[in-house]
């Protein structure tokens, strides 16, 4: 259990070579590199500072200038948000942006017991989801779905 957050970390690529010993100390989701930037996105993590591996992350990013890394952890508690750095707003080659978006996530409380009920609570998700950005509810949607038609059989 513990307290989760997603973090993503643009930094220059100099700073990252410099330092990607105590960078690789820590499982990252993806990794993006693009001219002189890295960016590091480390999902459903615990990032507490306690933690040796993430307290040398935090190190270098304070001993960064500002200009040369941008920084976001959200946590699982609505308004949970750390933001530094202004990479963003002081380089003109930063390819990368990151920011923090809010949404509400919804799922089946339970599996419909009949066909009909389950086409139609598909159809009902599919067109909420076709205006989310929510791909991951979808895909476990449909795997639930999956799943109770193929115990049917």
């Amino acid at each position: 259990m513990g307290y989760r957050s997603d973090v993503a970390i643009v930094i220059k690529k100099d700073i990252y070579e410099k330092n990607v010993d105590v960078f690789s100390n820590v499982t990252y989701s993806a990794k993006l590199t693009e001219g002189s930037w890295v960016l590091l996105n480390y999902h459903w993590i615990k990032w507490y500072e306690s933690y040796e591996d993430i307290s040398g992350i935090v190190k270098i990013l304070t001993a960064c200038d500002t200009k040369n890394f941008e920084f976001l952890r959200i946590g699982e508690d609505a308004g949970d948000v750390e933001r530094y750095g202004c990479a963003l707003d002081e380089n003109e080659d930063m390819p990368f942006f990151v920011y923090a978006e809010h949404y509400v996530s919804f799922g089946l409380a339970h599996i419909p017991d009949w066909k009909s009920d389950i086409d139609k609570t598909v159809n009902n998700a599919q067109t909420l989801l076709s205006t989310s950005k929510d791909s991951k509810m979808w895909d476990y949607l449909c795997e639930q779905v999956d799943h109770y038609r193929n115990s049917k059989n």
